[in-house]
């Protein structure tokens, strides 16, 4: 009876031995034979400047810390934005060959607002490798000097703001909630846009991106209010943060992270090595070097911390949905 008992056990460790050298073996054949062709990164926008830029970047240093040399090819798509990109990953052969580069917690809002039918908890996160907030600019020869003195405006401000359904169009809405402030929005298409009205007087103030308000700041056209970061920044030193306003709570509103996802079918031994390199990359000295000539903020972000924030941002904008879809429909 004895002998069978072990016998029994001598079997049972055989087997499980044997499942688990059959799945090292797997792995490591996935680690030898990837990658074996180019990898395309689908950029939702057109050419030139913003998340293209960045994304390119990447690109560019990936291959150095893949086990092959190999293509990484920028495919800009367009036609269909974000959901196409994300689409199209999701519907994508789960080789690791196919991905995308998304934004959060942009990307969160138009699924929340029901503009999307993707779900981003049904991705794959490789790893963020820029992150930045905004910075509230008004006219360089506006009245205003600080929110208090626009906390303080006996009459509605006017902003000009991005599209409603875009980060910083909705974050604006929640901000100016939040921040006490009277406000009339003036919907603009893009951070371009923005910055030429308030240029032109049209609006009192707005919210653009460090590099959309780099031009006119330097030309002195625009001055600088407050910055949606973390930490002070380096061109306008002297320059609060909304932190050291007061409201900490807002800075996630604006905290824009660029990241690349894959299909989550992706094997494990394929997935970790994408993830792995794109840590590589963003700690990279020349990467950064590069990043920062470009006027954008190198920033590693976890797989782990992306889950986390994709749940945050879906339960952000929930709060503020109604809000939000009635600003649009106006």
């Amino acid at each position: 009876m004895l002998a069978r008992a072990r016998f029994g056990i001598l079997t049972t460790a055989v087997v499980l031995l044997g499942l688990i050298l059959a799945t090292v073996n797997s792995l490591a054949a996935e680690t030898v034979d990837y990658p074996e062709r180019d990898i395309t990164i689908i950029v939702p926008t057109r050419p030139g400047g913003g998340i293209d830029g960045w994304t390119r970047l990447v690109a560019a240093f990936l291959p150095k810390y893949l086990p092959k040399r190999t293509n990484i090819v920028v495919e800009n798509l367009v036609s269909g934005g974000y959901q196409a990109a994300i689409n199209k990953v999701l519907r994508s052969k789960p080789d690791g060959y196919t991905l995308a580069a998304l934004f959060l917690p942009g990307n969160a809002l138009d699924q929340v607002l029901g503009l999307a039918s993707y779900d981003l908890r049904q991705l794959k996160w490789l790893g963020g490798y820029e992150q930045e907030g905004g910075v509230v600019i008004t006219n360089s020869a506006s009245r205003f000097k600080s929110l208090k003195d626009m906390q303080s405006s006996p009459t509605p401000l006017k902003m000009a703001v991005s599209s409603f359904n875009t980060p910083y169009g909705a974050g604006s809405v929640i901000a100016a909630e939040r921040l006490g402030l009277k406000v009339n929005f003036i919907p603009q298409q893009g951070v371009s846009n923005v910055v030429l009205a308030v240029m032109r007087g049209d609006a009192d103030f707005g919210l653009a991106t460090h590099s959309g308000a780099k031009s006119g700041l330097e030309s002195k056209d625009l001055k600088p209010l407050w910055v949606y970061d973390k930490e002070r920044v380096t061109y306008a030193p002297g320059v609060p943060t909304i932190t050291n306003l007061g409201y900490p709570d807002l800075v996630e509103i604006f905290s824009s992270t660029a990241a690349l996802v894959v299909n989550k079918d992706v094997s494990g031994g394929i997935s970790t090595m994408l993830q792995e390199a794109v840590k590589k990359v963003v700690s990279d000295p020349e990467y950064t070097q590069k990043m920062k000539a470009m006027n954008a903020l190198p920033h590693y972000t976890s797989p782990e911390e992306l889950n986390v924030l994709v749940n945050k941002s879906l339960e952000m904008y929930k709060v503020h949905k109604e809000t939000v879809s009635k600003l649009m429909k106006n």
